[in-house]
């Protein structure tokens, strides 16, 4: 799912999270929080996700690696928090590709 002028939000992903066949997500823009992410838990056949613009935690992320066919992740422009600290990642995207 591509939806480039949609903005995606926690509210956004609680509907996304009904698309079970789901295998791509690009969220360009968003404003998701550790609390959203954990719409994605259900999608079992999500391949790959680019997500800019979200502020999470560490601990968002690794709610991530719990997605049994996430394979590609693309992150950008975020604003991650570590041990209380506000990090902003640039807004280059840097991709990681999990080898089965």
């Amino acid at each position: 799912m591509n939806l480039p002028t949609v903005p995606f939000d926690d509210q956004t992903l609680q509907a996304v999270r009904l698309l079970k066949k789901l295998r791509q997500l690009r969220c360009f823009g968003s404003k998701i929080t550790d609390d959203g992410l954990l719409n994605l838990r259900g999608l079992v056949n999500l391949e790959s996700l680019t997500m800019t613009g979200a502020k999470i935690s560490i601990d968002g992320l690794k709610q991530l690696s719990q997605l049994p066919a996430l394979r590609e992740v693309a992150l950008g422009s975020l604003d991650v928090t570590f041990n209380g600290k506000s990090i902003p990642l640039p807004a280059t995207i840097g991709s990681h590709k999990r080898t089965p």
